[in-house]
């Protein structure tokens, strides 16, 4: 019963940590201008602040803003009005490049924590990394096995 409740209130507090983290989800430019326009600027916002999507690259971060600037354009020149065809696809691409890049930036900065036992010892210690942090450290690690299976040199740390 006691694990049970615990359960309940665990879901309970991460749900409400959800709903008030600001993001509203993927951008969506079928909805009316002036949520759109709010959820452009809370983009924005969550991208200078450089917590929820910390791993974006700088030419990604610019990709995203030129798009976001592209379709805030087009929202504000249609004046309410319903966009063109031509206007619709090209506001419709820059969506899509938008919530690629987000969503695969905001993956990349999901924490992953491993417990583990030093050998010898029963204390067990945690180790944190987003997923990002652990790709770039088994490309690296891989690359560096590759180097000594060939006979080169490690780089200089």
């Amino acid at each position: 019963m006691r694990k049970v409740a615990c359960a309940v209130l665990f879901v309970l507090a991460s749900a409400s940590a959800a709903a008030s983290s600001g993001t509203a989800g993927p951008l969506d430019v079928s909805r009316p201008a002036d949520l759109v326009n709010t959820q452009i600027s809370t983009i924005r916002a969550d991208l200078a602040k450089g917590e929820l999507y910390s791993e974006i690259s700088a030419g990604e971060q610019a990709k995203v803003s030129d798009a976001l600037t592209r379709i805030q354009t087009a929202i504000d020149r249609s004046g309410g009005a319903e966009l063109s065809s031509g206007q619709q696809v090209s506001v419709f691409n820059d969506q899509e490049i938008v919530n690629t890049v987000l969503t695969r930036a905001k993956d990349d900065s999901r924490m992953i924590c491993k417990r583990t036992r030093a050998v010898g010892s029963n204390m067990v210690t945690s180790q944190c990394m987003t997923v990002a942090q652990r790709r770039a450290l088994r490309r690296d690690s891989q690359r560096e096995m590759n180097d000594i299976q060939r006979n080169r040199p490690l780089p200089e740390r």
